[in-house]
């Protein structure tokens, strides 16, 4: 008997060599194997940048890994962003160990 996966919510995109769509991936999921891939490729000072330049944390990961998720307010945007630059800052000293 197969069953459905229990998961937050179906995330498209590709982050890597992994297509979030083959599997059951909530944002916060594909916030961190974005981190994490960002970090790996050495675009950690390209992503700051785009975020200093006022892209948010949910246009970036749509632009560069075709992810998508519900809009938020503006508050919550800032909040993303924040939390966001901490696990790239995090990720980047992890592949860099």
């Amino acid at each position: 008997m197969q069953t459905q996966p229990v998961c937050d919510q179906y995330v498209p995109g590709r982050i890597g060599r992994l297509n979030l769509i083959s599997g059951c991936f909530s944002f916060y999921e594909a916030w961190a194997l974005s981190a994490e891939e960002i970090a790996r490729a050495g675009r950690y000072s390209e992503a700051i940048a785009r975020l200093d330049a006022g892209s948010t944390v949910r246009g970036l990961l749509a632009e560069w890994f075709g992810v998508s998720s519900e809009p938020v307010s503006s508050d919550k945007a800032f909040y993303e962003t924040r939390v966001f630059r901490r696990t790239l800052r995090r990720e980047r000293a992890r592949v860099r160990a």
